[in-house]
């Protein structure tokens, strides 16, 4: 006979069992759970790490390397190095590219990219530097497109330039309960637009993602620019009469992982992932295997001993420049810190011919509209003697308008004088 504590006891039990963590999804609304997995890459505000990538396709295998700072979307820096060789050989492809990027709030909230020579490359290197307006959109841009990086951001840039914490709403997700090598997990699947997302967060470690697959399917998923996903699209070798491409799987699992002792959130160390396009019939077509891996992780950095803000460009160093509303300007040069117009006549006469040929294949009539800018730079080279002169961004893009439309008034004059040559012959 049972006894009123045994009854009481046995009563307790079986409502800890009823609310237990295991019953944390139902629980939680899905934007507590949503927050969470978002807060879990917080780690990232402010921290200093190596990252490198491994990956394996059929016939290449292509390696990056990179350091990564940020002190708290300040100041954001990173540098890359990026190698590919054939697999079967070992035999580099080429001698490998090098990039040190910076976004930071004191150069104006703009984001530079400098190509460097890669290590060990003894010849000359003449760098080429890009600058943006538009620094955090830029920054975001290159960030989802750095292999060994992007993962541990929570970005795949086969299935979208945005993290999966951001393509997800409380609207279009569902959770259910789920093991994982043991250990307790929600899984949150969602269909959008982009395609097919699940995704194993571990509620033990501050809702980490574990593990996520992501499925696109051709003719019905979208790309990240709006288009209709093509898998075609991503090879130039597809053999003719070969089974149309249907779909693309990619899958990653956190094979190792550390706790930060500053914050007690739980990071992936090395992540595992595996994409492959299925065909038609089901078959696997192409796969491709990527191990990354972080090393040297710091979390309370020194950024000053570590230079991790300096970024030196060689004066002379060739930049073009992309405005906010998508507008380039350039060739333009660095100097001390400042884009540099150069006003010589040579340069003007370069540009111009360039532009005047792509408007027009006329020979005869190019001649004529070079005749004129030069008479014209020449007359303001006289008046107004100036070799080099600092402007700001926006002076530098309309200087650079001006110039084009320069060109085009020269070529509507040439012609006009060419029509009136034609009507007295």
């Amino acid at each position: 006979m049972k006894t009123p504590v045994f009854k009481t006891a046995f009563r307790c039990s079986l409502i800890l069992l009823l609310v237990s963590p295991a019953r944390l999804a139902e629980s939680h609304d899905p934007e507590t759970i949503l927050q969470a997995f978002r807060e879990s890459y917080n780690w990232t505000d402010c921290v200093a790490f190596h990252a490198e990538s491994s990956g394996t396709s059929a016939t290449i295998h292509r390696s990056e390397k990179s350091s990564y700072y940020n002190d708290h979307g300040r100041q954001i820096s990173f540098t890359v190095t990026e190698r590919a060789e054939d697999r079967i050989t070992g035999e580099a492809l080429d001698s490998g590219r090098s990039y040190r990027s910076i976004f930071s709030e004191q150069m104006d909230g703009f984001f530079h990219r400098l190509s460097v020579a890669p290590e060990g490359y003894t010849e000359d290197f003449e760098g080429t530097l890009y600058s943006y307006e538009d620094g955090p959109a830029a920054y975001r841009y290159y960030l989802a497109r750095q292999p060994s990086l992007r993962p541990f951001f929570g970005i795949d840039v086969l299935f979208s330039d945005e993290a999966l914490c951001d393509l997800l709403t409380p609207d279009v997700v569902q959770m259910r309960e789920d093991t994982l090598n043991e250990t307790r997990a929600v899984v949150i699947e969602a269909q959008i637009p982009e395609g097919h997302i699940e995704l194993w967060v571990a509620p033990d470690k501050g809702y980490a993602m574990q593990k996520y697959r992501l499925t696109k399917v051709a003719g019905e998923d979208l790309e990240s620019d709006g288009s209709i996903f093509q898998p075609e699209t991503y090879f130039s070798n597809i053999p003719e009469n070969s089974v149309p491409l249907k779909r693309l799987i990619i899958e990653g699992t956190v094979e190792e992982e550390q706790e930060n002792p500053l914050s007690g959130y739980v990071i992936p160390t090395q992540i595992k992932r595996i994409s492959r396009f299925e065909n038609e019939e089901g078959a696997v077509d192409r796969e491709e295997i990527i191990v990354n891996t972080l090393s040297k992780i710091d979390f309370n950095p020194d950024f000053e001993a570590l230079k991790a803000f300096d970024f030196p460009v060689p004066n002379g160093t060739c930049t073009f420049l992309r405005k906010k509303d998508g507008r380039r300007g350039g060739p333009l040069k660095w100097y001390d810190g400042q884009l540099v117009v150069d006003t010589d006549t040579e340069f003007y006469e370069e540009m111009i011919s360039e532009a005047v040929d792509q408007l027009n294949d006329d020979s005869d009539l190019r001649e004529e509209s070079s005749e004129i800018l030069s008479l014209q730079l020449e007359q303001q080279q006289n008046s107004q003697p100036v070799l080099k002169r600092h402007f700001s961004p926006i002076a530098v893009v309309v200087a650079m308008l001006g110039v084009l439309m320069g060109g085009i008034v020269c070529l509507y004059l040439a012609k006009r004088i060419k029509n009136r040559r034609m009507e007295k012959d």
